[in-house]
């Protein structure tokens, strides 16, 4: 009996562990996709500010947020996703003024928390 020559697919299987990992070929045919991670909610820290600041009404002042632990870089996250506005305020400390950063949560940081 005539014995069927393999297909073209059987010998690309039969010759993938040859294949190099960076080959485009190989990557294209052979690699499985690769899963994409799923977001549950914010992460822990940013969770936690946006707690902060919807406990807050009228907003949290910068140096109070930053007192909780918070750095300038994670507020500037939620700014720019949009889960938080940044506003400059006068403030009247005794005879002084000045000006600070108060920070509210949007109605999307607040869908964020649920």
């Amino acid at each position: 009996m005539l014995e069927r020559p393999p297909s073209h697919a059987h010998r690309q299987r039969r010759w993938r562990g040859i294949l190099k990992v960076t080959d485009p070929i190989h990557r294209r045919h052979y690699s499985m996709p690769q899963p994409r991670r799923r977001r549950h909610g914010p992460q822990p820290d940013r969770r936690r500010a946006l707690e902060l600041l919807a406990s807050c009404h009228d907003g949290c002042i910068e140096a109070m947020v930053i007192a909780h632990g918070f750095n300038i870089e994670q507020l500037v996250e939620l700014v720019h996703a949009g889960l938080a506005i940044a506003t400059a305020e006068c403030m009247v400390a005794g005879n002084r003024t000045m000006e600070v950063a108060t920070l509210r949560i949007t109605e999307a940081g607040r869908r964020v928390l649920g």
